[in-house]
């Protein structure tokens, strides 16, 4: 998209954002995908990020675009595009409102981004999105719209609808039927567009119709004043890829989604706006951090050789020699690597991708020149010189996406001869000559082979070969095969001979393999146009299967961890990328590590309190009945503007129920508790002009959520169970900086092995140490480590309570560096007013213990009827477990800081009270040998102006926990 004048380092806005928030729809999501796939976590993850912003889009800020673009604020201007080609401006002035040919970024707000790479399975991902999104309009949490799917090859069509066409196969209950763009207009006429996924060729949609081209606005509805309505939720895979129309043509879709949602699934995202509207990030650099691809090192070599004109050449003849020579050591190191792991990962394969074929002085025919002088014979001195600065160079070498130096290649690379060439590269024994083999059937690909050998060593993989075969090996040995060993479709088989692939730019496009170690660039990457080409090419070499169906390196594998620092694994698990330029491929990395130190969070976990292990910490347990919410004695009202009530009276009395009931996909019954509603005004409505909605169908879709509704009680027979596992969870997942990573950690560590010592002993300690021949500092310190309960860090504080659920806590008013922490002001006055009271609290209980909880990631809450009348999980900030002493009374009290003017308080309260509360009392609830009460309080410095029913629920630093009596 044309946005220029971009002079800010533009971060993932919307994934930091939905970072800290939850989805309150409370979707299960399922890894199952067909009967021999299933989603990975992280694929998974992306899914429930989706849920994340689809819910904040149209729960929280309503479905309105300019309110939603309220969270790129900081960055708004330069997520505005600017545009500068009159005629595009003129056919944007029909949609959009445009000035100082600027497009406003709030009209580009309803989009999401997923930056996932090459090989990470997006298209499974994108056909899970397609089904979520159904299920959600099914359950009326989204509009209902129709879905359109726009990618940018045919190639990339056909391998959606095969992975389509394998999905259907296994969800039988859940079809998505594939139709092309084109019949659109048919099928709408049918009237019944669900569960129909809508495909085209995003490089075929403009703004004219042509044989395959279609125009977009054929695509368009119209509203009752004549206005178009982009009404579409439309998923984008690479359709940012193609010629330049597609600054237009990107546009274009945006019209098209414009009053819908737009979802763009890319392994190469550059555009600021795609990137600030990532939703989910596993480029290349996170995903090979995250263990599902292979380590790349980029070597110091340059092939310069393969730069130079053919007079050029021959100066540089013996630099071209040993670069390609190193390539094949490394090759046949690699297989010696394998060796050594017979029963797990592939078998080494070096890529060689050129730039220029079927051309008299081609790269495909410099590269095949050198193959064949080493097929003849390889020099002594130069095998030797190329081996020596090989190994060296790996010994200084480090990886430049992954971690870890390369010294343990020596092992494979020192004690090779040039015999290991001829065997592991060339399936021969000896040099000789080379020769070639085809099937007449298939012209898209030639097999090399060496004379003194069975079975061929390589494959020509570049389109038709018919030039390659009458230019470039018209001089050597032809064998025409009678059948087709379809070597390329099998490549992945144990028994492929296949060692050295040799294609051009668009010869692994749909390819999967886990065998590439090697890459060879020969002039590619040195041009701005290229730069997505190379990342996809490394993207398509990262991929990893150390066990079958398995995709991660073994340092994830449980039962193959211990392997994971063998020399072998680590070989077979590096990608060693060579390039005409090193500075081209090295610019294009540099890039995604802008975004990884931009964006690069860390994971501290926290220690669980071992004094909780004997201890009983009991929460609420729930069940969702039958009963309605709607059919409750007293249900709670549904909020809307007066004018809202005025159009709903007005349209329910013109409209029957055979109209409504096709057109709202509901039932008849439905339809009377509408109407029921509608006469009883007082009983279900009350008027609140902060709740007009502006889209009559959003009013609808809220109305049948709410009749729609379930109650969500105790569970009767067991309504309290021990604290399980999975409840409090966030301190395992303690965002920290990479910057300050390491600080962090060991602070966290010192505090939680910190005791708290007297004096005397503190004096003992420095003492000794000073015998041990420390400074004054040093001792001073290792005392201080020892002893302090509390430290800081970055102006957080890190400290050890010891009656809390984890150890240590950790809090900062003003953090940005750390995430999952208490950060909150009022949360931390609650933590300070808290250690005034440990004393009195541990004189009345027998045992008590406390724990944070995060809305986020924590499973205990409170239910109750938010503004809508849905049913929300209310997670107060605080839960305490009180065992009171010589007493049977045990406690699970909430407690929650917040400012007064959180209105929305009352509801969860009456939530607390329909469930806990009998006679103006705490319930008593008998479960076992103890009596359980469960009581929450609102905590504030300043309790003025609070309602009079609600007072009580609120107390301040003096009043906290007075209410605590043993009886």
């Amino acid at each position: 998209m044309p946005v220029i004048e971009r002079d800010q380092t533009i971060p993932t806005i919307l994934l930091n954002y939905i970072g800290g928030k939850s989805e309150k729809w409370n979707i299960e999501l399922s890894n199952d995908f067909s009967k021999d796939k299933k989603l990975f976590d992280y694929q998974k993850n992306a899914l429930e990020n989706v849920i994340k912003t689809l819910y904040q889009f149209y729960e929280e800020y309503k479905g309105q675009k300019e309110d939603f673009a309220y969270i790129y604020q900081e960055y708004i201007d330069n997520l505005s595009p600017k545009i500068n080609n009159k005629k595009l401006i003129d056919l944007l002035l029909e949609f959009y409102p445009i000035s100082d040919n600027t497009l406003p970024f709030k009209e580009l707000s309803n989009r999401m981004s997923f930056w996932m790479a090459t090989g990470s399975g997006k298209t499974l991902v994108i056909i899970k999105l397609i089904d979520l999104l159904f299920n959600l309009m099914e359950e009326n949490l989204i509009p209902k719209k129709p879905i359109m799917f726009l990618t940018a090859r045919e190639d990339l069509v056909n391998a959606f609808l095969k992975h389509l066409r394998e999905f259907n196969h296994t969800n039988l209950d859940r079809q998505i039927q594939p139709i092309e763009l084109k019949n659109y207009q048919e099928e709408k006429a049918q009237g019944n567009l669900f569960r129909k996924i809508f495909y085209y060729r995003s490089d075929l949609i403009s703004d004219e119709r042509g044989d395959k081209i279609l125009d977009f606005r054929e695509f368009l509805d119209k509203d009752l004043e004549g206005n178009y309505i982009g009404d579409w939720y439309i998923i984008l895979d690479e359709a940012h890829k193609g010629d330049k129309q597609d600054s237009k043509r990107q546009f274009l879709v945006n019209i098209l989604s414009k009053d819908g949602f737009l979802f763009n699934f890319s392994a190469t995202f550059t555009d600021p706006i795609d990137i600030a509207t990532t939703v989910y990030n596993l480029n290349l650099s996170e995903f090979i951090k995250k263990g599902y691809g292979k380590q790349i090192y980029l070597s110091q070599s340059e092939v310069k050789g393969f730069e130079k004109k053919e007079e050029e050449r021959e100066f540089n003849e013996y630099e071209k020699k040993k670069i390609i020579l190193k390539t094949l050591i490394l090759l046949s190191a690699l297989k010696k690597a394998k060796e050594k792991l017979p029963d797990l990962y592939h078998f080494p394969l070096a890529i060689y991708l050129v730039n220029s074929v079927n051309v008299e002085d081609s790269d495909l025919k410099l590269l095949f020149e050198e193959l064949l002088n080493f097929a003849k014979s390889i020099d002594q001195n130069l095998f030797k010189e190329a081996k020596k600065e090989l190994n060296e160079e790996l010994k200084k070498g480090s990886y430049l996406l992954g971690n870890g130096t390369l010294e343990f290649m020596k092992e494979f690379i020192e004690g090779l001869k040039i015999e290991d060439i001829y065997k592991e590269v060339y399936n021969a024994s000896s040099g000789g000559e080379l020769e070639y083999e085809y099937y007449e059937g298939n012209d898209q690909e030639v097999a090399l082979k060496h004379t003194s050998a069975s079975k061929p060593f390589a494959l020509i993989k570049i389109g038709s070969v018919n030039k390659i075969k009458s230019e470039l090996l018209g001089n050597y040995r032809e064998n025409k095969l009678f059948e087709d060993k379809k070597y390329f479709e099998n490549l992945n088989s144990p028994d492929s001979p296949i060692n050295i692939l040799i294609g051009s730019r668009s010869f692994y496009e749909g390819w999967d393999s886990p065998r590439p170690n090697v890459i060879v660039f020969i002039n590619l990457g040195k041009q701005t146009d290229a730069k997505k080409f190379v990342l996809q090419s490394i993207g398509r070499g990262i991929r990893i299967e150390p066990v079958k169906n398995i995709r991660q390196r073994l340092l994830w594998i449980k039962d193959y961890t211990n392997l994971s620092s063998n020399p072998e694994v680590k070989a077979l698990e590096s990608l060693f990328v060579f390039a005409t330029s090193r500075s081209a491929v090295e610019t294009i990395l540099e890039e995604l590590e802008k975004i990884k130190q931009l964006e690069e969070w860390e994971t501290v976990e926290f220690y669980k309190n071992n004094n909780t292990a004997n201890k009983k910490l009991l929460i609420p347990k729930y069940k969702s009945e039958e009963r309605k919410v709607y059919n409750l004695k007293n249900p709670h009202k549904f909020r809307l503007s007066k004018e809202n009530y005025t159009l709903l009276k007005l349209y329910f009395d013109l409209i029957n129920y055979e109209r409504f009931v096709m057109e709202r996909d509901c039932s008849i019954q439905e339809f009377e508790n509408l109407k029921c509603m509608m006469d009883n005004t007082s009983r279900y409505f009350t008027f609140d002009e902060k709740y007009h909605y502006r889209s009559f169908d959003r009013l609808m879709s809220s109305l049948l959520n709410y009749i729609r509704t379930p109650v969500e009680e105790l569970n009767n027979e067991n309504p309290f169970i021990l604290l399980p596992e999975d409840a409090i969870v966030h301190f395992k997942e303690i965002k920290v900086k990479k910057e300050i990573f390491n600080r962090f950690k060991a602070t966290v560590d010192s505090v939680f092995n910190a005791k708290e010592i007297s004096e005397e002993e503190k004096n003992n300690l420095f003492l000794e140490y000073r015998r041990q021949g420390k400074t004054l500092d040093e001792a001073f310190d290792l005392v201080k480590s020892q002893s302090s309960l509390s430290q800081q860090i970055n102006g957080i504080t890190i400290e050890k309570i010891i009656q809390h659920y984890y150890i240590p806590i950790a809090y900062s008013r003003n953090s940005n560096i750390v995430k999952h922490i208490i950060n909150v002001e009022s949360e931390i006055e609650f933590i300070q007013a808290l250690k005034n009271k440990i004393s009195k609290l541990d004189e009345i209980s027998e045992y008590w213990f406390f724990s944070k909880l995060n809305e986020n990631k924590d499973n205990i809450h409170i239910p109750y009827l938010d503004k809508t009348g849905k049913y929300r999980r209310y997670i107060p900030d605080f839960i305490f477990w009180f065992k009171l002493k010589d007493s049977d009374k045990y406690i699970i009290y909430f407690i929650d800081p917040k400012g007064t003017a959180h209105t929305d308080y009352e509801l969860k309260v009456d939530g607390y009270e329909k469930l806990f509360v009998e006679n103006g009392k705490p319930k008593i609830f008998n479960h076992e040998d103890i009596k359980i009460e469960v009581r929450l309080k609102l905590f504030n410095k300043n309790n003025e102006g609070i309602g009079n029913k609600y007072i009580d629920y609120w107390v301040d630093e003096n009043k906290l926990f007075d209410d605590l009596k043993p009886s």
